[in-house]
């Protein structure tokens, strides 16, 4: 509800006036600057696109690598509810894709309808709404197939949408989120992130981003990884980005102090080696924030524990089923197969607009950016500056957080949304910056992030996790 009357009072808001924008956002909301748990203000700022591959319905000799739908017994564990004694079993029945947990050891367990018995201490849940992606085997629940385990027999339980040509796209789709496939008539089916098999993502390759002198590599989401050069030479038809577009607030406009407050401006948070329109930025927007709340440093959360490592045990052999419906596959394994995360996709009808981020929406590229949820809440705007090293020139920016993404865990880390594309790739590609992210947030938003000017999340201030609780989105 805190952002309903600034929703309100939008609608009569000049879009096309870049004064009346400026003086609505600098009226709206409160600035803060995200920065490090070491407080410190630089982070990585990286890009991402959506990619065509080039596929089938059917599956072939050329086009052989599956890609999956969510698979029918792929189920979901709420980490909460592991409330448990050492030592003590954990037992579980099933509602739908929902596995709810028998509180009181093994006679409560033997009160379930089919009581499994959890064995999913090594799953690690989902940072955002801490669920553990589990499956039955026998009469336990233990974590979902790894990317290894999928790569070796394949997914019986899983429809294929389509068949692709080049394990490295496919990869690289499944880093990005989203994608289009170009079947052998021409129609273009596009696919959206539909779920993730629970694993962490831990790309086996150099995060380096240095590319080959080749052009065998391709830098996106910060991860260098062999690519095939046919995704960089397809074709697009999507419009370039309008780099040129900087949202910045006029230099010779002044913003007066809130009426009826006694408080002092907020001085600007110290800052060095700033852009000169980034100054100006931070300068014209605090001067409307003059009530109570002064500008915040918002940190990290705190370390997670590390998990242990993953043990792939082999699923039964499959058979190669040529099938617009087969749901096998009898490939040798990539080089990715060291990476246990695996992400699931649906079909939604193309268009030409941006891909559907977590909020559900199409993104809009040079306008969305990924982040980690748990620092930048989803929805918010956020304004990014960049030093400007591996694109035209420096990135300063207002974007809307409107999606996240495996790759993009830490508080000063953004990924910047290029499009659709060869051309989009190619910015991707080149972009790994030092950059700097302020978080806008509404008045009458209720948090704590102003009080003593930090917000330690996961400190010793605070055990909440989260900036923002989400229900959805990021979870307490």
């Amino acid at each position: 509800m805190a952002w309903a009357g600034s929703c309100a009072r939008a609608l009569a808001v000049n879009a096309g006036a870049n004064d009346d924008v400026r003086r609505f956002l600098e009226r709206e909301f409160l600035l803060y600057q995200i920065h490090n748990r070491d407080q410190s203000p630089t982070g990585v700022i990286t890009g991402y696109y959506e990619p065509l591959l080039q596929g089938s319905r059917r599956q072939s000799d050329r086009f052989k690598h599956p890609i999956y739908a969510v698979p029918d017994d792929l189920l979901f564990l709420d980490s909460r509810n592991l409330v448990r004694n050492p030592g003590a079993p954990l037992y579980a029945r099933l509602e739908g894709r929902n596995v709810i947990v028998c509180l009181g050891g093994t006679s409560a367990g033997a009160a379930c309808q089919g009581p499994y018995r959890i064995d999913a201490d090594d799953a690690r849940p989902d940072i955002r709404d801490k669920k553990l992606r589990v499956r039955i085997d026998g009469d336990r629940i233990v974590p979902y197939y790894t990317r290894a385990q999928i790569e070796q027999g394949g997914l019986p339980s899983a429809r294929v949408l389509v068949w692709v040509d080049d394990p490295a796209a496919l990869y690289s789709m499944q880093v990005q989120g989203s994608g289009k496939v170009r079947l052998p008539d021409g129609e273009i089916v596009r696919l959206a992130f539909a779920e993730q098999n629970g694993h962490p993502f831990t790309p086996p390759v150099s995060a380096t981003g240095r590319r080959s002198a080749g052009g065998a590599t391709i830098l996106t989401r910060g991860i260098d990884f062999p690519l095939s050069v046919s995704e960089l030479d397809a074709d697009s038809s999507a419009a370039p980005v309008d780099d040129s577009a900087v949202v910045l607030p006029p230099q010779n406009t002044e913003a007066s102090a809130a009426p009826g407050s006694a408080s002092p401006a907020p001085k600007k948070a110290t800052n060095d080696n700033l852009s000169p329109e980034v100054e100006r930025m931070v300068e014209l927007l605090l001067k409307g924030n003059t009530g109570s709340l002064p500008i915040a440093k918002v940190a990290a959360p705190a370390p997670v524990k590390e998990q242990r490592p993953y043990v792939d045990v082999p699923l039964p052999a499959a058979k190669s089923v040529v099938s617009s419906t087969a749901a096998t596959a009898s490939y040798s394994p990539t080089i990715f197969s060291g990476d246990p995360s695996y992400v699931f996709f649906r079909q939604i009808p193309d268009s030409d607009s941006g891909p559907l981020g977590a909020l559900g929406v199409p993104l809009t590229a040079g306008r969305s950016v990924a982040v980690d949820p748990r620092t930048t809440p989803l929805g918010f705007p956020v304004f990014i500056s960049t030093e400007g090293q591996g694109t035209a020139a420096p990135l300063n920016r207002l974007m809307l957080a409107q999606d996240t993404g495996g790759a993009i865990r830490g508080p000063v880390r953004a990924d910047y949304f290029w499009g659709f594309g060869p051309g989009a790739g190619q910015m991707a590609g080149r972009m790994k910056e030092n950059g700097r992210m302020w978080l806008l947030l509404p008045r009458a938003l209720p948090m704590t992030a102003g009080v003593g000017g930090v917000t330690t999340r996961g400190g010793s201030r605070s055990d909440a996790e989260c900036l923002v609780p989400d229900p959805d989105l990021c979870v307490e």
